[in-house]
């Protein structure tokens, strides 16, 4: 009697999961299909700029047209200005490497 109830117990419960998973399958096939961006989307650096210069205008509005960050060494806050975003693609200056655990600097 006691296999016969445990038997039933997991039937009923895997028929019970196979109905909730079937429907939610069904439920939504199609949901978003076209909210993902694909892998071969670029940004541009002319993109990423004005993504900076929006952020931080947006942020300097609040707070009297300032940037503001924290400086955790002098405890106070610092108000920026931005000046210009940098977009220009050269050669890096200096490049680095391990030694024994030590990151130095080295030429390019």
């Amino acid at each position: 009697m006691k296999r016969i109830t445990k038997l039933s117990t997991f039937a009923l419960a895997a028929a019970l999961l196979l109905m909730i998973a079937g429907g939610a399958v069904a439920e939504h096939p199609t949901e978003h299909p076209k909210e993902h961006p694909s892998s071969k989307a670029k940004m541009s650096l002319d993109m990423l700029a004005k993504g900076i210069e929006d952020f931080i205008a947006a942020d300097a509005a609040l707070k009297g047209g300032w940037f503001t960050i924290w400086d955790e060494k002098a405890q106070a806050p610092l108000a920026l200005e931005l000046v210009k975003v940098h977009k220009e693609e050269g050669k890096p200056r200096y490049g680095w490497r391990e030694n024994r655990g030590v990151w130095e600097k080295v030429a390019p």
